[in-house]
């Protein structure tokens, strides 16, 4: 059954070992699909949502900590395809230390 989170997450996304080859030979890898369409849109309406109701004096560059306020945060970085990816990346013992929304005008 899937959950909300599940539909953030595009299908297609996937870290296999070739993903993993790549990462360890170039240093990153560009995931071709990571958020579905609405995905996407439920991402950036949620960060619409965060700019608006940031008070005045925090500026739209420094909301950090978004993942102890903000739910949707938390469950996306928690997802279990993400934390597989992480784990495969570091090892099992992973924190969730911190998490930076860097939100500039175009």
């Amino acid at each position: 059954m899937d959950t909300a989170m599940d539909n953030l997450l595009d299908k297609r996304f996937v870290f296999s070992k070739q993903t993993h080859a790549e990462y360890v030979r170039n240093g990153y890898h560009i995931f071709p699909h990571f958020l579905s369409d609405g995905g996407l849109e439920e991402c950036c309406r949620q960060v619409d949502r965060m700019l608006d109701q940031r008070h005045p004096e925090i500026p739209p560059d420094a909301i950090i900590g978004a993942h102890m306020i903000e739910t949707w945060v938390w469950e996306l970085a928690t997802h279990p395809k993400i934390l597989d990816m992480i784990e495969r990346q570091i090892g099992p013992d992973i924190t969730f230390w911190s998490s930076h929304l860097i939100a500039k005008a175009p």
